[in-house]
C-alpha cells in the first residue's frame, strides 16, 4: 500500500537502532511532556540510557536536537515523495491519495508535530521552518501539480495557488483532529467528501 510505503519515512514508530536515534526519541517524548526549555540535556541522556557526554557528542546541544527533529519529521517530504513516485494525474486519485498519506504522517507523529508549532512561539528559527517552510515548499508542489493538470486539460483555468492554499487548510485539519473540531464524522468520510467538493469545483 502506497500509505504504508511512505510511512515507512521517518515515523516515531520506527525502531530505534542508533544511539543518535535514541536520543533523539528521548528528548521529543520529554520536550512534549515539559516544553523545551524545562527538558535538560542529563534529563535527555537519562531517558536514553547514554551518558550526556554522548549527548553531547552526538549532537553538540540540546537546540541541535530540535533541528535534528525537524529535519526528520518534515511533514513536506513524505507527500515530495508521492509527488515523485505515486501521481497518476487523475484528480480524485491523486487528491484522495495525497489526503490520506498526509492524514496518517501527522497521525503517526502528533506529538512531534504538536510540539514544533507549541515551541515555535519562542524559536524564531523554528517558526520559520515549521510554520512557513514546510507549507511554503507542499504548496509549491501543489502549484506545480494543478498547472500541470491544467496544461493537460484536466482542471478548470484557475490560478493554481487558490486550490492549493484550500488544499493545505484541508490537510492541516489533521494536526488537530477532526473529533477536536466538535464533530463525531469519520474522518473517511470528511476525506472523500471534501475530496469530492474540490473536483467539483476544479473539473473542466
Amino acid at each position: 500500500m502506497i500509505t504504508n510505503k511512505i510511512l515507512a519515512i521517518g515515523v516515531v514508530t520506527k525502531p530505534m537502532t542508533t544511539t543518535k536515534e535514541k536520543i533523539l526519541y528521548a528528548a521529543i517524548e520529554l520536550m512534549s511532556e515539559k516544553g523545551y526549555k524545562a527538558v535538560t540535556t542529563k534529563e535527555i541522556a537519562k531517558a536514553a540510557t547514554v551518558s550526556e557526554m554522548t549527548l553531547f557528542r552526538c549532537f553538540g546541544s540540546k537546540k541541535n536536537i530540535l533541528d535534528c527533529a525537524i529535519d526528520k519529521f518534515s511533514y513536506s517530504m513524505p507527500i515530495k515523495k508521492v509527488f515523485e513516485e505515486n501521481i497518476v494525474w487523475d484528480l480524485e486519485k491523486d487528491l484522495s491519495m495525497l489526503c490520506r498519506v498526509y492524514k496518517d504522517v501527522l497521525k503517526e507523529n502528533r506529538k512531534i508535530y504538536l510540539l514544533f508549532f507549541r515551541e515555535a512561539k519562542n524559536i524564531p528559527e523554528l517558526k520559520e521552518k515549521i510554520i512557513y517552510n514546510n507549507p511554503l515548499r507542499l504548496k509549491k508542489m501543489l502549484e506545480n501539480y494543478f498547472s500541470k493538470m491544467q496544461e493537460m486539460k484536466k482542471m478548470v483555468m484557475i490560478d493554481p495557488e487558490v486550490p492549493a492554499i484550500n488544499f493545505i487548510s484541508i490537510l492541516l485539519k489533521g494536526i488537530i483532529g477532526i473529533e477536536e473540531l466538535v464533530s463525531t464524522m469519520d474522518e473517511e468520510y470528511y476525506i472523500d467528501q471534501t475530496v469530492q467538493l474540490l473536483i467539483k469545483a476544479l473539473t473542466p
